[in-house]
């Protein structure tokens, strides 16, 4: 196998330092993408709780085979002040939302998390194209396989 031009017994030891240092840092562009990702498809998840009223967490009806796919809205709204989406926790105390029954509206929230979780995914596609571009790796045909781009999710506040 020939890396710049030569075989492996010919490097020198500062260019096979130079490409131990290539490889780690295109395998930290591909672990943050990898967790960019994962927190992309969390916020679109938390997107799917939620009604097009925005204000309440869907409820499906009961079905024939006895269970609900939906998160109830007890569940998300009467324990606890706290909300969390797309690894960010948020008070809902602090924004005078309190309680379902005073009409909580997460869905703006999960909507904006949904947002950065995208702009983070897209930043780290982009470093991570960069990246394989600057050792050298030139078609990209790899990336778009391996890792997929979610489709853009139509979002409204």
């Amino acid at each position: 196998m020939a890396i710049l031009g030569k075989e492996l017994s010919q490097l020198m030891p500062h260019e096979i330092e130079l490409l131990k240092e290539a490889a780690s840092a295109l395998a930290r562009c591909g672990e943050n993408l990898e967790n960019s990702l994962a927190q992309l498809r969390e916020a679109e998840a938390s997107l799917d709780h939620f009604g097009p009223d925005g204000r309440k967490p869907r409820v499906q009806e009961e079905r024939a085979t006895g269970g609900s796919s939906a998160i109830p809205a007890a569940d998300l709204c009467s324990k606890s002040s706290r909300a969390v989406s797309a690894g960010t926790e948020v008070d809902l105390k602090d924004s005078g939302t309190e309680s379902a029954g005073r009409g909580i509206n997460l869905r703006s929230h999960a909507v904006q998390q949904y947002r950065l979780a995208r702009d983070r995914a897209e930043e780290a596609l982009y470093t991570y194209l960069v990246q394989r571009e600057a050792i050298g790796l030139r078609t990209h045909a790899f990336v778009w396989n391996t890792y997929p781009m979610p489709p853009l999710r139509k979002t409204t506040n």
